[in-house]
């Protein structure tokens, strides 16, 4: 499908910029998540440190990636470090989630913890 987006937007000069719209597609349903945890879930919750962490953790991982995998594989490598920084933000902030949610189970409707 991206090929034929890429050739539809672009035409078929552009096809080396396939393979880094295939990556980057796959960075959606984690953006998507976790906008949900972070913004809509975990600040709220008054987790805004957890969610500046998660994603400090994924521009740190952006920059380092990228300066390894450009070099080497141009855009789709640059595709490649943001996909990993995508999934790194992920791994710090589904734990984080996780726990908030057992204890907000734990207190249950009255926002106490039952025991």
């Amino acid at each position: 499908m991206a090929g034929t987006v890429i050739n539809i937007l672009a035409g078929r000069d552009f096809e080396g910029a396939v393979l880094p719209m295939r990556l980057l597609m796959l960075t959606l349903p984690l953006i998507g998540v976790t906008n949900i945890l972070g913004i809509q879930m975990l600040v709220p919750l008054g987790k805004e440190r957890a969610v500046l962490i998660s994603v400090a953790a994924g521009a740190a991982a952006d920059l380092v990636l990228n300066l390894v995998l450009i070099p080497a594989y141009g855009a789709a490598g640059a595709a490649m470090g943001t996909l990993i920084a995508e999934m790194a933000v992920a791994a710090v902030q589904l734990p984080i989630a996780a726990r908030e949610f057992r204890r907000l189970k734990q207190a249950g409707p009255s926002g106490r913890r039952q025991d």
